[in-house]
């Protein structure tokens, strides 16, 4: 196979890793949400991430595909595991007491507007010639779902901050693993030890957390809620996302989360039964328009 050839199948593994990693991250948002109603957004997230270990260690065994953490790494990993999944989940399992699902996926689509900058600043990765054309129309879509289409805002001050906040969490958290890439390591090996990590650091805020944990109702739809977030989203989708990364590059992989709302809005209608309002579909359309517009080949860079 030519060089060329391998090339082109390396973008197409790539985009389709993207893509279906996003639309898992989109149904997570709503599993999130529908955990909350039998867990406290702490012990939520820890069996989110437990069941991903679990998962991902068994693979590795299986796959024989985990690779040693070398001494002058461990700092990266340990600072990957700080953003994603401790600061991440607690944001994104906090900010969802305050906001629906449907709006959730929306926030998090503002990770396009940093995703750029940090690729940039870390990677020295060029930018697209309609990039920020496209930025600018998915912050509008943003912009006009929170504000209800009539420009007041409508919105939880607290989610909004805290789901913000959870995006610039998981631009850091790409980063790391771009890093990481770039050192050997494969996919499977960076999101177990984050995962691995990360839980260690949610123990105290676990044991902190357990008398409102024994107060829940732990029903039988938000511990499946639970599974599938952590089977489907952080085992199977982060590690198809990591690879995404590394075929695509940490700019162009992050435009994708943009899907993330799109299939949010599609699970939490049918999952959860949220109103899908008018101005949350034309917010959620201009943001999809935001990132065919950012992709379009436009192979000029600036």
């Amino acid at each position: 196979m030519s060089m060329k050839k391998m090339e082109t199948v390396k973008r197409a593994e790539g985009l389709i890793l993207a893509v279906i990693s996003n639309v898992l991250f989109g149904f997570a948002l709503t599993w999130s949400k529908q955990s909350l109603d039998g867990y406290t957004p702490i012990s939520a997230l820890y069996g989110r991430v437990l069941i991903a270990v679990i998962f991902l260690f068994l693979w590795g065994l299986i796959t024989h595909g985990l690779q040693p953490i070398k001494k002058k790494d461990a700092w990266h990993f340990i600072l990957g595991a700080i953003f994603l999944p401790f600061l991440f989940y607690i944001l994104i399992f906090e900010g969802l007491e305050h906001v629906d699902a449907i709006l959730g996926g929306i926030l998090f689509s503002t990770v396009t507007l940093m995703s750029p900058i940090a690729a940039h600043f870390f990677f020295r990765e060029k930018f697209r010639k309609y990039f920020f054309i496209g930025l600018i129309l998915s912050f509008l879509g943003v912009v006009f779902s929170l504000t209800s289409g009539k420009f007041s805002f409508s919105a939880s001050p607290i989610g909004v901050i805290l789901l913000i906040l959870s995006s610039v969490s998981y631009v850091m958290y790409t980063v790391m693993v771009k890093k990481l890439s770039y050192r050997k390591y494969n996919s499977l090996s960076i999101i177990f030890y984050f995962s691995l990590i990360g839980l260690v650091f949610l123990i105290p805020v676990l044991i902190y957390d357990w008398p409102n944990f024994m107060a829940k109702s732990h029903s039988e739809s938000a511990s499946w809620a639970i599974f599938f977030m952590g089977f489907l989203s952080s085992f199977i989708g982060f590690v198809m996302y990591a690879r995404s990364v590394k075929l695509l590059g940490a700019g162009k992989a992050m435009l994708f989360v943009n899907l993330v709302p799109v299939f949010g809005a599609v699970s939490a209608l049918f999952i959860l039964g949220e109103r899908f309002t008018i101005h949350k579909l034309v917010g959620l359309i201009v943001v999809v328009i935001g990132l065919y517009v950012s992709d379009l080949k436009a192979k000029k860079k600036v």
